[in-house]
Parts: C-alpha cells; sequence; structure tokens
C-alpha cells in the first residue's frame, strides 16, 4: 500500500539541531519526530532518510547529500547524525560553511521540505577553516608557524616530517633504553660521555691515564704508560733478534714457567711428592704383579737389593747369532724369529707367510679385508664378497650403490632400504626450507608426493599437478575406502548405492546415507464422502499408494505415520462432487491449531487444497481434515482427482 507524508515536512522543521565532535569529525545531530498524512505518529516504522545541504538558498543545488536507515521509537521519534550517513554525492569534509547553510529532508525518496540550518559547528564553520577533516586525521592549512601557547602534550608519537618518530625525551644518564624512539636531552648525553672517558680522559689524554689491566700478562704495570715502560726495559736481546726472543724454561716445586711468560702447575699429573727435588722414596710403586711388599720405588730397589734378586752392576748386551743375551743374566731372545721390515712403506699387513706394507692409491682410502683373496686391500668401503671391489660408487660428489639391499639397524634387510631403530622415529627428513615432500615416481613416471607443500605448516598426500586422471584412495586391508576423484569428488565406499541420497552423520560420527521419506496417495471413485453442511469430516479416502519410500501409510486409518523427526512439506487436494453451491468450505491438516490456518474457498470451486512446511515428531499421525461453513448445503467429495502427498526436507 503507497503511504503519503505530506506532513512529515512540519513535523520535521520541529527537529532539534546540535552538532558534536566524534573521532575528530565534526557531525550534526538531527532528531525529528514522524507523522503520517492522517496526522498519526508513525510507530516503530522503519525509514530511508535522506538529507540534502546546500548554500546561499533554499533553492540552490545540493552540494552534498547522504542517506539512513533509521526505525522510529513508540512515539514516532527518530534520530540520526548528519555527516555519518550513506553518501550519495559530495564531500561532507570538503564543505564550504561561508554561505548561509540550507537542510533539504527527504523520506524513503520523496523530498519533504528545505529548512535553514541555524546552528553549524565551529570546528566547520570560517571561525576555523585552518584545519580539515582527512579520514581519521585533522591537518592544519596554514603555511606559516603554528603557535602552541601553553604545554603541547603529546599522547602518541611525535613524529617529524622528514625524520624519525620520537615517542620521548629521557633525561636517563646512561642511555639503558637503546631506543630509536628516545631523544636524549644534552644533560644525559653529557653525563654518558664524562661516565665513560677515565680520569684526565680526553683530547689530551696520555698514556698514563688510561688503565692496564694485568691480570694475564704477568706484569706489574696498572697503566698503559707503566706497562709500555716495563716491557721496553726487559733485557738485552740475547739472539739479536728483536722477533724472536730467547725463553727458559724452569722448575719450582711442580710449577713448571718459562722466563717472561706464565707457568703451569704440574701438581696434577705428578706423583705425591713429585717436584724438582723428586727422590725415589715419593715415587710410588705397583707392587700387586711383584711379590715384593714395598710401596715406593725406593723401598722395591732396596728389597730387591737385599734379597739378591738382582745384580746392579752394570751390565751390557751381547748378540751372537740371532740370539740377544744380557751380561750376567738369563734368558735370551733368538732374533730370526722376526722379520726385518725396514723396507717396507704404508701400513704393515700380514697373510700369516709374509709381512708387506699396505699403501692406498687415493685420498680416504681405508684397509679393507678381502675374503675373497684372503688379504687386506686399500678401498673407500667394503669391499663385494670375494671380488675386491667397493659396493658404492662415486661421480663427482654423488655416492651411489647399484645392486642388493641396504639395511640401518639391521644386518638383514628385506628391501632396497630396511631401517630398523630403537625409537619410535627411526628415520626423519629435515629441510631448512618452508617446503619437505616425499616424491612418488613409477614406470609412468611422477605420480605424488606426501609431506609439506600447498602450507608451510600442512601435511599434503596426493597426486602431482601433471597427473590429471589419478585417484587419491584411503584404504584398510588394500581395499579403497574412501576416494578422492581426479576432478575432486570424494566417493565412500560404504555410501555406494542407486541413486542419489543425503549423508548424514549418527550419534557416534559415522557417516552413513540417509534414505529419502516420500510419499503420495490418491482416492479413488467418484462422491466417495459426504461432507453435511455445517460438519467437520476427515478425508480418509486414500485408497491408491503411488509412492511410499518408508511405506508409512496406515491402511486402515488412511492415515501418514512419520517415519523420522524433521520438517515435512505437506499437500492435500480434495474435489467436491457438486460443482456449484452456495457454501464455504475449508481444508486444513490435523496439526493445524485452527481453521484459519488452513484453506477457505466459495462453493463454486471444486477443488479445496492446503499445502506448507510442519515440523513432525517420529511416530506423529498426519490426516487432511474438511470443514462445510454452510448450515443445510451437504456436498459430497470425490476419490478421483484427490491426492495427499509430501516429503522430508531433513
Amino acid at each position: 500500500m503507497k503511504r503519503n507524508y505530506y506532513l512529515l515536512a512540519m513535523v520535521f522543521a520541529l527537529g532539534v539541531l546540535n552538532t558534536v565532535m566524534a573521532q575528530s569529525r565534526n557531525y550534526i545531530n538531527y532528531q525529528g519526530v514522524a507523522r503520517g498524512v492522517d496526522n498519526q505518529l508513525m510507530e516503530q516504522e522503519a525509514l530511508t532518510i535522506g538529507v540534502g545541504i546546500r548554500f546561499g538558498s533554499a533553492t540552490a543545488p545540493v552540494a552534498y547529500e547522504e542517506s539512513h536507515n533509521v526505525t522510529t521509537d513508540a512515539n514516532g521519534v527518530f534520530s540520526l547524525q548528519i555527516g555519518k550517513g550513506d553518501v550519495v554525492s559530495g564531500n561532507y569534509a570538503g564543505l564550504d560553511w561561508q554561505e548561509v547553510p540550507f537542510l533539504t529532508v527527504y523520506l524513503n525518496g520523496v523530498e519533504v521540505g528545505t529548512t535553514e540550518l541555524m546552528a553549524v559547528p565551529y570546528a566547520i564553520s570560517s571561525g576555523d577553516k585552518q584545519w580539515e577533516v582527512n579520514g581519521d586525521a585533522i591537518i592544519n592549512k596554514n603555511t606559516g608557524t603554528v603557535a602552541v601557547r601553553n604545554d603541547l602534550k603529546v599522547n602518541g608519537g611525535l613524529r617529524l616530517n622528514r625524520g624519525a618518530q620520537v615517542d620521548e625525551i629521557s633525561d636517563n644518564a646512561t642511555l639503558s633504553e637503546n631506543s630509536g624512539a628516545i631523544l636524549p636531552t644534552q644533560r644525559a648525553v653529557k653525563t654518558y660521555v664524562d661516565s665513560r672517558l677515565p680520569g684526565g680522559g680526553g683530547v689530551e689524554q696520555t698514556a698514563l691515564e688510561v688503565p692496564y689491566d694485568n691480570s694475564t700478562s704477568g706484569l706489574a704495570a696498572t697503566n698503559a704508560q707503566d706497562a709500555l715502560d716495563e716491557l721496553a726495559g726487559g733485557g738485552a736481546d740475547l739472539d739479536s733478534d728483536p722477533a724472536n726472543e730467547l725463553q727458559n724454561l724452569s722448575l719450582s716445586g711442580t710449577r713448571l714457567a718459562i722466563s717472561g711468560g706464565t707457568g703451569v702447575d704440574l701438581a696434577g699429573i705428578l706423583p705425591p711428592g713429585g717436584s724438582d727435588d723428586q727422590n725415589a722414596s715419593e715415587v710410588a710403586f705397583d707392587n700387586s704383579g711383584t711379590g715384593l711388599a714395598a710401596s715406593n720405588t725406593q723401598e722395591a730397589i732396596e728389597e730387591l737389593a737385599a734379597g739378591g734378586l738382582v745384580d746392579t752392576d752394570d751390565q751390557g748386551l751381547v748378540l751372537t747369532g740371532d740370539v740377544l743375551s744380557i751380561e750376567d743374566g738369563t734368558g735370551s731372545v733368538d732374533l730370526g724369529d722376526y722379520v726385518d721390515v725396514t723396507a717396507e712403506n704404508g701400513l704393515l699387513t700380514g697373510n700369516g707367510s709374509a709381512i708387506k706394507g699396505l699403501v692406498g692409491t687415493s685420498d680416504g682410502q681405508v684397509a679393507k679385508w678381502d675374503a675373497g683373496s684372503g688379504q687386506w686391500v686399500a678401498g673407500n668401503d667394503e669391499v663385494a664378497a670375494g671380488g675386491g671391489g667397493t659396493l658404492w660408487e662415486e661421480d663427482g660428489s654423488d655416492v651411489y650403490y647399484i645392486g642388493g639391499d641396504v639395511g640401518i639397524g639391521t644386518d638383514a634387510p628385506s628391501a632396497q632400504l630396511h631401517v630398523v631403530g630403537a625409537t619410535a622415529n627411526p628415520v626423519m627428513f629435515e629441510t631448512d626450507n618452508l617446503r619437505n615432500w616425499v616424491s612418488y615416481d613409477t614406470s609412468n613416471g611422477y605420480i605424488g608426493y606426501s609431506g609439506v607443500y600447498s602450507g608451510a605448516r600442512d601435511m599434503d598426500f596426493g597426486t602431482g599437478s601433471g597427473n590429471s586422471t589419478g585417484k587419491v584412495h584411503l584404504v584398510t586391508k588394500a581395499t579403497p575406502r574412501l576416494t578422492v576423484e581426479a576432478n575432486g569428488d570424494v566417493k565412500v565406499q560404504k555410501l555406494e548405492g542407486s541413486g542419489e541420497r543425503n549423508v548424514v552423520a549418527d550419534a557416534n560420527g559415522n557417516l552413513k546415507a540417509s534414505e529419502p521419506v516420500v510419499f503420495k496417495y490418491e482416492g479413488n471413485g467418484f462422491a466417495v464422502k459426504d461432507l453435511d453442511g455445517g460438519t467437520v469430516i476427515e478425508a480418509d479416502i486414500w485408497e491408491n499408494v503411488l509412492y511410499d519410500t518408508t511405506g508409512s501409510l496406515n491402511r486402515t486409518t488412511k492415515r501418514f505415520v512419520c517415519p523420522k523427526s524433521g520438517y515435512y512439506f505437506l499437500h492435500a487436494r480434495v474435489d467436491q462432487s457438486n460443482a456449484v453451491s452456495s457454501a464455504f468450505f475449508a481444508i486444513k491438516f490435523n496439526i493445524q491449531s485452527n481453521w484459519l490456518s488452513g484453506s477457505t474457498v466459495d462453493g463454486d470451486t471444486v477443488d479445496t487444497e492446503i499445502s506448507g512446511i510442519f515440523r513432525l515428531n517420529a511416530g506423529q499421525e498426519v490426516y487432511v481434515q474438511l470443514r462445510n461453513y454452510t448450515e443445510g448445503q451437504d456436498s459430497r467429495i470425490d476419490g478421483f482427482g484427490s491426492f495427499f502427498e509430501g516429503y522430508r526436507i531433513n
């Protein structure tokens, strides 16, 4: 219905105007009361209010226009802020308020009046035109100096046009903040510099005023001048080479020192009593395998000498042929059992009959036993059984292996690479790149990959971009259970079947196919039931079942019994036998609370129909009811042309 708002302009003229400053923008508060042409309040109504601003006269062109979507309250009152609406045309921030402003008001697109704005914010009038609004910021347009009479307070940062931002001015003389946004005072800088210079520091500082740390040099000097003097007066150059001074080692007690240098305490590696004047009694003796009672070297020698077990006279070695013996001693050694190897080079190896030197042929080779030849050979890795060649080959910086299986953690590998680990993570692939994946190739070429590829923290498993036909299967017992087709379709084996079906999750989260609930019942015959005047009957005339996916028709009561809870679309139509009647008829479902929710027709309409969407509970019965409002005007209904149908939406 079209409404008129002719009285609205007069009501708007009574609106209240004032201004607010919000988020660095100057808005004009506007409030009005809306009444209709009948002078009745327009209560709780949604309106579109448009405002236009003109300058100079009420008929001047609109310099700025915006719209507001508002809702009146119980008294027809609405409020809005001019300058904060949806812009239709113009720029509110750039309006020139020098001339007298006029406000034009529109309601739902219809102009209802123009009036002069008697109050304009000072911040947007000529008294403050040195500032302009730019989004959430205000900018001073003055080209000269902006003077501040009192203190200037900056809550955020102070940013210079061609320099860094300054957040704070600090008098901290330690400069401990070490910040690029803090500006130190002159006093703070001077105090910091003075504290860094030692006594006398400055352009006139001398070596005598520079401290010197002598803790590791052995010098006695505590300043740079004395240290230089001490080094310069260290004595004559004994070898006449100023770059290589002769130094002496000396042992004092357990401290080993070098002249002009530092010393080392040997107490940790000398036996008890060990020093430059150590004697045999201070040297420990292990008597566990000798049968002697002595616990030091002095006592052991005395015990042997006293027992006549050793002759302490000078003795000589005697070589007679290949036999080596000692004068006045017992025992000898036959040197004929030993082989002269002085002419051999490399690593000495033997094969039971001869000793020879093993020499490699390239860097990195080691001695390897060759079971085939029964001797040691030089190689890069293990030699093949009986073959004498290496299993691993080199090609530049590459190393490769052609035949057999490789085992890590096992000596019986059952695959080309067989890893056995004692931990739960025996294999790890690590890279310094954001991506990390394993490629899968067959005789058909590159198939796919698994790993990190699509996202830096996401895991992928699937086909590569060049594989346009491959699928991705999730399998159990080597049988695909969930398949992602090449086009992105997902197929679940358990849900396969004829026809399209909904997929739902049960209470345990398992996916299953949801069978649809669809039914349609028809009547049969003419004039199958009376509909007397002033009575209500149930249309239990359904004899033919066209389809019923869940067998939900009660054949005895001719009622639909809801098989599953949910939302259903229901539709019924009943034909009357008498085509012309002055009576009024109504039709509804029994689940509707009153006849006003149904459908009503006059008697000359043969078909009486009802349809709608209803929430049904499992086991709930639904049937069709008919009502004849007119006393004395009887009627009959046909089975032919009458039907009851529906289906479950979810």
